[in-house]
């Protein structure tokens, strides 16, 4: 892998830069701490203080269940898919865009999974949460649903899991809603409430961040879709090699 402070520094790097290209934001500071744990210290500057390069061996397995157990979550299946030999599939599709592919793969399950809990947990969307529940639930769902531009891919935040869509505010609002004579009001109430954050230039271009309920009540809600579909899929083989015992049996 690498055997020096030198090395360790250009991997951390590299990591921060693979997991850009794959839509997930994670600072240098943090890839570097998740370096240094995968080589065995506590922290970077033990790493920089200790040195790599004093005999110390790192199985190449063992480093990289260290390097994704040290990282969040979002960061740990694009992580693996790095360091493996592995290319998927549609990569060898010369129509497939390979950046919206990589987004499809490592960020839109965090998209998904994000409107459904906070129609799930968040009180200010949910019907029956007074005047202008109807504008909030759609200002969020046209956001997360319709925000999608793949030429601008939104940024997935690995820490706070917020998504991150660059842009103007007509990328992200429907006509009717930024219309509305209501839409500064529950538009602020959003922001107010945490769920939005807007920032934008003299010209109107900014970032809408949109942020989870919790980030551990996204991470609990993708884990327990993720075990119902595995399981599903259980299934469907078994009924499957129930019907076909000939195809099973080569």
């Amino acid at each position: 892998m690498f055997s020096t402070y030198e090395g360790a520094k250009k991997f951390a790097k590299r990591l921060n830069r693979k997991l850009t290209d794959y839509y997930i934001s994670l600072p240098l500071n943090r890839c570097q701490t998740a370096t240094a744990i995968a080589c065995g210290f506590q922290s970077w500057h033990e790493l920089r203080n200790t040195g790599i390069d004093s005999g110390l061996s790192v199985a190449s397995e063992r480093f990289a269940i260290r390097l994704t157990d040290a990282l969040p979550e979002p960061c740990r299946r694009p992580t693996n898919y790095w360091l493996s030999d592995e290319k998927f599939e549609w990569l060898s599709d010369d129509e497939m865009n390979p950046a919206f592919g990589f987004w499809c793969e490592f960020v839109v399950s965090y998209l998904m999974g994000m409107y459904a809990v906070h129609r799930k947990h968040t009180a200010l969307v949910r019907i029956g949460s007074g005047q202008g529940q109807r504008l909030r639930e759609s200002l969020l769902g046209y956001a997360l649903m319709n925000g999608v531009d793949t030429e601008n891919l939104p940024m997935l935040d690995a820490a706070t899991l917020a998504l991150k869509f660059p842009g103007h505010l007509y990328n992200f609002v429907n006509s009717d809603d930024l219309n509305h004579k209501k839409f500064d009001r529950e538009f602020a109430r959003l922001i107010d409430a945490g769920i939005f954050s807007w920032e934008a230039d003299e010209n109107g271009r900014g970032i809408l961040t949109v942020f989870p309920p919790s980030p551990t009540i996204l991470i609990d809600h993708l884990k327990r879709s993720r075990e119902m579909k595995a399981e599903d899929d259980r299934r469907m083989e078994a009924l499957f090699n129930e019907e076909h015992p000939e195809i099973r049996a080569q």
